[in-house]
């Protein structure tokens, strides 16, 4: 089902504007026998070439296979996203190893998105933001925060819509409250991911560019793991660049797609299939600095 929040949702585009000037072209002033209609239901209307007098609902609209077969028929009123980014059977939207992600990650229809990981995961989604800007994978201040994703009891996944880290996905498997097996991917995905390349791609002096910031890295083998992977210190954001779920909700609501329609993606997939939790890390943990 789409989001409430999409429904409510005012981004202004290109192509709203053009419909609303072309509907007042027509009909005039339309102060004068006319009928009052919600301003976000007559945009709507009239972006789908629908006369303002009579809007599309869902039920109008065609329906769409749903991936898998499961649950009533998608319509073209969803998001593609929510209609393309699904885990097939046998594959989990809520992976509890590393290993797992990397399975899901293979299994969604290429090229493969942040954004389309993102939407194929398990609701609630559990997340933290922060607008710390010490990282590889740094935020953009607090409308455009990285995102971490408490996937399982010890897999944390992170993202950031905007800035040099959007096109990567960090991934941490906790090993215990204070150590981590650290991964990195670059997105978009065009061929399924190996263990190779997360190793290729990660290594930096003997070692990985992780430990830059994570110290003490030593090898650490497990099926749950890729072949090669390293422990290193498990650190947390330090909590002065804290972001509220309300900030992050609010950059979602504002965003406009036809300035910066990756960044809305991210955004969307974050929202749109469910509801979003607040997820701490252990304060048992380690911070930053």
């Amino acid at each position: 089902m789409p989001s409430t929040l999409k429904a409510v949702r005012t981004r202004t585009t290109a192509a709203t504007v053009t419909a609303l000037l072309a509907v007042a072209a027509c009909s005039g002033s339309g102060e004068a026998g006319g009928t009052e209609h919600d301003e976000t239901e007559t945009s709507e209307s009239t972006a789908e070439g629908a006369s303002p007098s009579s809007p599309t609902t869902q039920s109008e609209a065609p329906n769409i296979e749903r991936p898998g077969g499961d649950g009533p028929p998608l319509t073209e009123t969803e998001d593609d996203l929510g209609s393309r980014c699904a885990a097939p059977d046998g594959v989990s939207n809520d992976p509890q190893t590393m290993r797992a992600a990397i399975e899901l990650i293979n299994a969604l229809p290429k090229p493969v998105s942040i954004a389309c990981l993102v939407q194929s995961l398990a609701r609630p989604l559990r997340v933290f933001p922060t607008a710390s800007p010490f990282s590889a994978q740094p935020a953009q201040g607090t409308s455009n925060p990285r995102v971490f994703i408490f996937s399982g009891e010890a897999l944390i996944l992170s993202v950031v819509p905007a800035g040099v880290g959007r096109d990567m996905l960090e991934l941490s498997q906790l090993t215990s409250v204070s150590r981590s097996v650290k991964a990195e991917i670059p997105f978009p995905i065009t061929e399924n991911v190996t263990d190779a390349q997360i190793t290729a791609h990660l290594e930096h002096n003997g070692g990985t560019v992780c430990a830059l910031c994570h110290s003490t890295e030593i090898p650490i083998a497990g099926d749950e793991f890729f072949t090669g992977a390293l422990e290193s210190d498990a650190l947390r954001p330090v909590p002065a660049f804290d972001v509220t779920l309300d900030t992050l909700r609010l950059a979602y609501e504002q965003c406009d797609d036809d300035q910066d329609p990756i960044r809305c993606e991210i955004l969307d997939a974050l929202f749109e299939p469910g509801e979003l939790v607040y997820q701490a890390f252990p304060e048992e943990m380690r911070t930053f600095y």
